[in-house]
């Protein structure tokens, strides 16, 4: 008896985790930005890492400003910080630091809205979160129209990223520059929050079906 119900635990400690990590569910996507595309370069999607440790909890961006381009981003997925994921490089070839900057998120706090330009690469991004913060690094005087990204419902968040870079990624963190960049969109309910009626709105509702009826 006592070995079913530890097994019966067992089971639903892992069910709780299980929801807990992958409960949510993708609700759009920005456009994929940044160079111009090309064949040969290779692609990456962070959704295991989003679907395994959970939701993002802190964002770093690696900014070259001589060049004027973003060429790496990290996020962490979960609350280890051995569960950071890098697209991209952190230094220059001869080892040199790039440009960082980085957020971390409180609890309850998500990033729900996405600012960027890019022409030859990655020019300006700028990240807002739901209790108006902002993570930016780039120029927002760039060429080109500036862009925006949110989710598709009104409590989305920032879920994954998906990315183009210019070469394999290996061990070196000045191998792979980010090309072109995707932001993945997550909520519990992919749907737009309808307000509620006020009363005098209710009463204009009502007024209206009552209206149709009659007809």
């Amino acid at each position: 008896m006592a070995l079913r119900q530890l097994q019966l635990f067992t089971v639903l400690v892992f069910l709780g985790i299980a929801a807990l990590v992958s409960a949510d569910i993708e609700c759009g996507s920005s456009v994929m930005f940044g160079a111009p595309w090309q064949p040969n370069n290779p692609y990456y999607i962070q959704e295991p890492a989003w679907k395994t440790h959970g939701n993002i909890t802190r964002l770093h961006l690696f900014f070259n400003p001589e060049s004027g381009c973003l060429l790496g981003v990290k996020p962490t997925y979960g609350s280890q910080p051995e569960n950071a994921r890098r697209l991209g490089i952190e230094k220059k070839a001869d080892g040199t630091q790039l440009l960082e900057a980085d957020l971390k998120l409180e609890q309850g706090e998500s990033i729900n809205k996405a600012d960027f330009k890019f022409g030859k690469c990655i020019t300006y991004l700028s990240l807002h979160t739901n209790t108006g913060r902002t993570l930016s690094v780039g120029n927002p005087q760039a060429n080109g129209p500036l862009q925006t990204s949110v989710p598709d419902s009104d409590e989305g968040f920032l879920a994954y990223f998906k990315a183009y870079t210019n070469e394999p990624m290996g061990a070196s963190i000045t191998t792979g520059k980010l090309q072109q960049l995707q932001l993945i969109w997550g909520a519990k309910v992919c749907a737009p929050t309808i307000p509620a009626l006020n009363p005098k709105q209710q009463q204009q509702q009502q007024q209206a079906r009552d209206a149709s009826v009659k007809r």
